[in-house]
């Protein structure tokens, strides 16, 4: 199980599940329903494979410059059946003109998106800690008592997300979190030459607030499922 992560403006995160030379896509995020500027809307979970799933990976690789983290203690089909349920519990959403075919095939909405608690960032850790995962637990040691107490992180912004694992990765004592991102550029090459847009006003803005949020996930106002993953609207087994 792989978890992407992608800062261009206020960013945006998702999960991959591969399987028998099978990948399972799941993204959360509103998806044009509605505008980016308010902070509820439709939860739009999308669910895609085959082609369509390596579309999404290719652009967020090369147009956003994600990054991806496997997960190596996740339970992958404890994972794959929390966000099938969620995709088969939903309904069609009526989307607005102009939104794209990928979108309008593979979106279901499940539920309310808001953006400063029901978003893209807090469904994945939600999916996370339904697959078994322990990389969230933590323990530390105050100075006044010197007792070691166990605590569990919790985020809902993507930069806050990707720096942990990030940091996750470089624990040599415990290898539940290996970045991928070199080994997928190789799997999905950018044959169609896609470069990264010039970022505008509204994405310099949107990062500048995302990144002010301190890691470890404290609430902020802006997410990168507000957007449905940036400017997109937004064979490896586990």
């Amino acid at each position: 199980m792989f978890v992407w992560t992608e800062t261009h403006g206020s960013g945006h995160s998702f999960i991959t599940v591969h399987k028998n030379n099978q990948v399972s896509l799941y993204s959360y995020g509103r998806y044009g329903t509605p505008g980016p500027l308010t902070l509820t809307g439709d939860g739009i979970m999308l669910y895609m494979a085959g082609e369509d799933a390596g579309k999404y990976i290719n652009d967020n690789l090369y147009i956003l410059n994600a990054r991806v983290f496997k997960v190596t203690d996740a339970d992958i089909d404890k994972v794959k059946m929390y966000f099938d349920n969620l995709w088969d519990s939903g309904s069609i959403p009526e989307f607005p003109e102009g939104v794209d075919k990928l979108f309008r095939r593979n979106g279901r909405s499940i539920d309310v998106y808001d953006v400063t608690g029901n978003n893209c960032t807090t469904h994945i850790v939600k999916g996370l800690k339904q697959s078994g995962t322990k990389i969230f637990e933590d323990t530390y040691t105050p100075i006044r008592t010197q007792y070691p107490v166990e605590r569990e992180e919790a985020f809902t912004v993507p930069v806050s997300l990707q720096n942990y694992l990030d940091r996750k990765k470089h624990n040599l004592k415990k290898s539940d979190i290996i970045e991928m991102t070199e080994e997928f550029m190789k799997k999905y090459p950018n044959n169609e030459n896609l470069i990264p847009p010039e970022k505008g006003i509204k994405a310099q803005i949107f990062e500048l607030i995302t990144f002010s949020a301190r890691i470890g996930g404290e609430v902020t106002s802006i997410d990168g499922g507000e957007m449905g993953g940036g400017v997109l609207g937004s064979s490896y087994d586990q």
